[in-house]
């Protein structure tokens, strides 16, 4: 499975101590597969309540990614990147978008 560095993908977060994510959440790819243990780097993705102060990440617009949200936006915690085991990675993708809001596909039509 081919993995985008940027991509958002369904990922079952390992439970370690206090962490609040852990289970299945999106997150995104921010690393390529390491060679030596099939690791990478990915920032968890919550949806953004209205009324509650989010810091330390960026927001994203649901609306592009999505055509019936449950929430208008989300945040990726870039404080709470995590390194995941390759195998903790959903083949679901999330679609992308490009900047006037129009699907964009890979070579596969995909």
């Amino acid at each position: 499975m081919g993995l985008d560095i940027g991509g958002v993908y369904v990922v079952r977060f390992p439970n370690r101590g206090m962490n609040e994510f852990y289970g299945k959440h999106y997150g995104v790819i921010l690393s390529k597969v390491s060679g030596d243990d099939k690791t990478l780097l990915i920032a968890p993705v919550t949806g953004k309540k209205k009324g509650r102060k989010y810091r330390g990440g960026i927001t994203l617009d649901n609306f592009k990614y999505q055509t019936n949200p449950s929430y208008d936006s989300s945040f990726v915690y870039a404080r709470k990147i995590q390194e995941v085991d390759k195998r903790r990675i959903s083949s679901e993708r999330k679609l992308k978008c490009g900047d006037n809001g129009n699907t964009i596909l890979d070579k596969g039509g995909k």
